[in-house]
């Protein structure tokens, strides 16, 4: 099985892929896709979900002083545990999946381990949408390659935290072409 990249599929401009009214991201960060997710315009509401108190408070002050955002909520804590409050399988929505430990960030759910994405897939996949989501899971290659985690080991990484392409496919149905799968700039579309 090989994946799509989206000129492949004679996608050009990803906004055909990418739209809803919701956006909603794992692991905020410092808020950089969050930013982007705003400048497209698109969405009524966006949600943050980030577990390290400390980038939170850091993107929260941003947000709400600098940039005068009244449609973000920002949400501290394991994005397992709050998706579930905040998903509205009524909406079209756009999720950036990102939650797994980066090096240099060092904070994690220690109850989901190093990276929750098959628990953060199983809390949207099941739902009864109204209209399927868009799913962008960040940071794709080391989900896919060797070479990734040989160049990361050293860094305090536990691949067994981390699933492997296959599960993400299975868990999304890909066999049963429940979602269509692309990769480009080390992003994977499901949509």
């Amino acid at each position: 099985m090989s994946i799509l990249t989206p000129g492949d599929l004679g996608i050009v401009d990803l906004n055909i892929v990418v739209h809803g009214d919701v956006y909603i991201e794992t692991g905020v960060g410092k808020g950089d896709s969050l930013r982007v997710a705003c400048q497209w315009g698109q969405f009524k509401e966006l949600h943050g979900i980030e577990v390290n108190p400390d980038l939170i408070h850091e993107v929260s002050q941003e947000f709400n002083t600098r940039l005068g955002q009244t449609n973000i909520y920002l949400h501290r804590g394991c994005s397992v545990d709050i998706l579930p409050a905040i998903i509205d399988k009524t909406r079209p929505t756009v999720f950036w999946l990102d939650a797994h430990i980066e090096p240099g960030v060092g904070r994690h759910c220690p109850k989901h381990g190093q990276c929750p994405l098959l628990a953060e897939l199983r809390a949207i996949d099941p739902l009864s949408w109204e209209a399927k989501p868009v799913i962008m899971i960040d940071d794709y290659g080391c989900f896919c390659s060797n070479e990734w985690w040989h160049r990361n080991q050293r860094i305090g990484l536990d691949a067994s935290q981390w699933p492997k392409f296959w599960e993400i496919f299975d868990l999304l149905g890909g066999v049963d072409y429940k979602y269509s799968f692309a990769a480009h700039a080390g992003i994977l579309y499901c949509w």
